[in-house]
C-alpha cells in the first residue's frame, strides 16, 4: 500500500521495476498482488510493473489487482510500461483487475498497458477488467503500443470494461482460440465504428477493432445493451456479436 502523505513523491501501492526484477509464484498455490495508491502530487497508481520487470509463476494462477490513489496525476489501477510484463508459467491463468483513482488530470485507466507493457501467458486463460477513475482523463482498459496476448501458447483472452483505447496494440489469440470484449456494466451500449461516451457506451472504432487478432472475435454477452454498427467495419476473423438487447445499423 502507498504511503499517505500527499507530498510530490509518488505513492505507488506495488511497484515492480527494473530488468533484474521478478514477483514469481510457485506451481500450485495462486500468486495474489494487490496493490493501493495513495494521495499523491505525481504517481498514485494501485500497481506498476516497468522497465522489463516481470510478476509470473512456475505454473500457479497469477491475480493482480490495483487501485489508484488520488491528487496529482498517474492514478492507474495496475500500469505496464517499458517491458513490464504479467504473465504466469505452464496453463496458469492470468486474472488483472484495475480501478482507476482520482487524479485531477489523469490519466486515471483501470488498466493502462503501455509503451512495449505486456499482458500474457504460458497457456492459460487471461482476463483483463478494468473500471474508470473518477477524474481526469479516464478509460476502463487502455492498450497503447503494447501486447495482451495469448497467440503463441493458446487460451483465451477476455477485456472487460465499460470504455477501452486501443492504439498500436496487439491483442490477440491463436487461431483455435477467441478474443472477447464486452462491457462491465450490464445494460451498457455497445457501438461498432463509434467513440466510447463516459458513462453510456463502449466504443469499439474500426481502426482499434484492427488491432484483434483471433480465430473468433466475440463482442458482447447476454448483459450487453443495445449494440449498433454506426460505421463500415472491415475485420479479417469471424466476428461474433451477443447482446441482451437490440442491434441497430446504421447506413
Amino acid at each position: 500500500t502507498g504511503g499517505n502523505d500527499n507530498t510530490t513523491a509518488a505513492h505507488i501501492g506495488v511497484r515492480v521495476t527494473g530488468s533484474t526484477a521478478r514477483l514469481r509464484g510457485g506451481t500450485t498455490s495462486a500468486l495474489t498482488v494487490t496493490g493501493q495508491g495513495a494521495p499523491a502530487t505525481v504517481a498514485s497508481s494501485g500497481v506498476e510493473v516497468s522497465s522489463s520487470a516481470i510478476i509470473t509463476s512456475y505454473g500457479a494462477n497469477v491475480s493482480v489487482i490495483g487501485t489508484g490513489g488520488g491528487g496529482g496525476q498517474d492514478a492507474v489501477g495496475v500500469l505496464l510500461f517499458v517491458g513490464g510484463t504479467i504473465t504466469a508459467g505452464g496453463s496458469g491463468t492470468v486474472t488483472v483487475s484495475g480501478t482507476g483513482g482520482s487524479g485531477a488530470t489523469g490519466p486515471n485507466n483501470g488498466v493502462y498497458v503501455d509503451n512495449t507493457g505486456v499482458i500474457t501467458s504460458g497457456g492459460g486463460n487471461v482476463q483483463i477488467t478494468g473500471t474508470e477513475g473518477s477524474a481526469g482523463t479516464r478509460v476502463a482498459i487502455s492498450i497503447t503500443s503494447a501486447t495482451a496476448t495469448t497467440a503463441a501458447n493458446g487460451g483465451t483472452l477476455t477485456l472487460i470494461g465499460d470504455t477501452m483505447n486501443f492504439s498500436g496494440a496487439t491483442i490477440s489469440a491463436g487461431a483455435a482460440s477467441s478474443v472477447t470484449l464486452r462491457q462491465r456494466s450490464n445494460g451498457r451500449a455497445i457501438d461498432l465504428g463509434g467513440a466510447d461516451v463516459l458513462g453510456t457506451t463502449l466504443g469499439l472504432t474500426d481502426a482499434e477493432l484492427d488491432t484483434v487478432s483471433a480465430g473468433t472475435v466475440n463482442i458482447g454477452d447476454a448483459n450487453s445493451g443495445n449494440l449498433t454498427v454506426s460505421a463500415a467495419i472491415t475485420h479479417p476473423n469471424n466476428l461474433t456479436i451477443t447482446t441482451g438487447a437490440g442491434v441497430t445499423f446504421n447506413e
